[in-house]
């Protein structure tokens, strides 16, 4: 009997665990400043500035320089109060009279703000700087343990980088960029123009002036021969004489080649847009052409794997939405903001004709206050209509939605949760 009661309490202990851990949103516009779970019921209210640290479980919440670090369910961690605060990983980075500290994610001072920039490296363990980080002179790179600093024997003009593949990427006193590993040692030496972060073991670098893609420890994955390098969506693409267009997966895999003569390339969510005089071209992730428009069109990422393409005059009815198919809507919008997959703010905004002695031409004077947004999905049906200030995306599930008289949380539908009055 013991056994059964035991074991009903744990599930009651768990059920209410998980209940505690499930999904918080920030509502910060228009004068309201809470924190709620999904159903709206309010965790945490009453203060000036509010943002998420760490989504779900951790939250910096007070007033100008008088912020405190809070838990998911709207209670206080620690006594530390600063000026701004972000999660890096193995831990949280603080500012307090200009300078920076580290904290844990209970609210644990580990370092003191004596710094004027401080990277973790590991538990309880940082790279820092302490000189003036206006002048252009080189500063020395710092390990930092327990409290205890300790000179690594390299200095930077650049100032640190978050570590990435535990590598981080510095520029020395010379200009020569190279890379620190997480002890504060030469990983990667200095020999390069610029080296990028580093992301599944690859990173875009420069050397007497082109671009390839290099290891963690310093070698050619691509050699740099390419006037043109940049990363998307789990993409690398980059363009030279030799090869045309290349293509890469984020860790360097050769995924395909395509001639490209004098044309100019850009990357679009994990697909690549090719520019000539004749065209536009969008390929996707394997090489096929999807799409093509005008040469002086633009293209830019959507929702869902989806793309938003524009071509026109700006304000005017120019843009619609382009599947990973190459499918295009024939709905046309003044301006589309993917939000989620699937969901999309969309604009309306009012103008004026007017004749342009200096353009010798109609033009259009646009009265940005009309501007309000409204909601449609993938398929460009309209969910909402366009009669808000803003929508905005909350934790990926969740809308904010500002209305001339009211602050609404509501779900990706449009469909409200919970509403403030507010006067604007």
């Amino acid at each position: 009997m013991r056994f059964w009661a035991a074991l009903w309490a744990f599930w009651i202990l768990l059920g209410g665990w998980a209940l505690c851990e499930g999904a918080r949103y920030v509502i910060d516009a228009a004068g309201v400043a809470v924190l709620v779970d999904s159903n709206g019921a309010v965790l945490l209210e009453g203060v000036e500035t509010l943002y998420a640290v760490r989504e779900d479980s951790l939250y910096a919440a007070g007033s100008a320089g008088e912020l405190a670090l809070y838990d998911g369910d709207g209670q206080p961690l620690g006594e530390a109060r600063f000026d701004m605060i972000a999660d890096m990983g193995d831990a949280l980075i603080f500012r307090r009279g200009g300078r920076y500290g580290a904290m844990d994610a209970a609210g644990k001072v580990l370092a003191e703000p004596e710094w004027t920039q401080l990277v973790p490296c590991g538990a309880d363990a940082f790279l820092a700087l302490e000189g003036d980080p206006d002048d252009d002179a080189a500063d020395p790179v710092l390990g930092l343990r327990a409290g205890v600093a300790e000179d690594t024997g390299y200095s930077t003009i650049t100032g640190l980088r978050p570590f990435a593949d535990g590598r981080m990427p510095f520029c020395d006193g010379q200009g020569q960029w190279g890379c620190l590993d997480v002890n504060g040692a030469l990983a990667i030496p200095c020999a390069f123009d610029w080296i990028g972060d580093f992301q599944n073991g690859a990173a875009i670098a420069a050397k007497d002036g082109r671009r390839g893609l290099l290891d963690v420890n310093g070698n050619w994955i691509a050699e740099p021969d390419h006037t043109w390098m940049d990363r998307g969506d789990g993409i690398v693409a980059g363009l030279s004489q030799r090869a045309g267009l290349e293509v890469w997966d984020s860790a360097g895999r050769l995924l395909y080649a395509i001639p490209a003569g004098d044309a100019t390339a850009e990357i679009v969510g994990d697909c690549v847009a090719l520019r000539d005089g004749d065209a536009l071209r969008v390929y996707n992730a394997r090489g096929r052409n999807i799409y093509a428009l005008a040469p002086e069109a633009l293209v830019f990422p959507g929702a869902g794997g989806q793309l938003i393409a524009a071509l026109g005059p700006w304000g005017s009815a120019s843009q619609w939405l382009v599947d990973p198919s190459g499918v295009a809507s024939e709905a046309r919008f003044q301006r589309l903001l993917p939000l989620c997959a699937d969901r999309y703010a969309f604009m309306t905004m009012q103008g004026a004709e007017y004749y342009s002695e200096d353009l010798n031409s109609l033009q259009i004077s646009w009265d940005y206050d009309s501007a309000r947004w409204g909601l449609i999905d993938g398929k460009s049906r309209e969910l909402l209509p366009a009669e808000y200030m803003e929508i905005r995306l909350l934790n990926n599930d969740r809308l904010l939605l500002v209305s001339d008289g009211a602050v609404t949380f509501a779900d990706v539908d449009g469909t409200p949760i919970r509403v403030w009055q507010i006067e604007m």
